[in-house]
């Protein structure tokens, strides 16, 4: 999965749903919508 994910990286940034179900779900949806990085 990383290395799915590594290729589209500014298109997971750019929609917040993709990023959200690709990031843990320890993070709350907010910062996985706006990632700090």
């Amino acid at each position: 999965m990383l290395a799915l994910s590594a290729p589209p990286l500014p298109v997971t940034l750019s929609v917040p749903v993709p990023s959200a179900a690709l990031l843990p779900t320890d993070k709350p949806p907010a910062l996985s919508v706006v990632p700090p990085v």
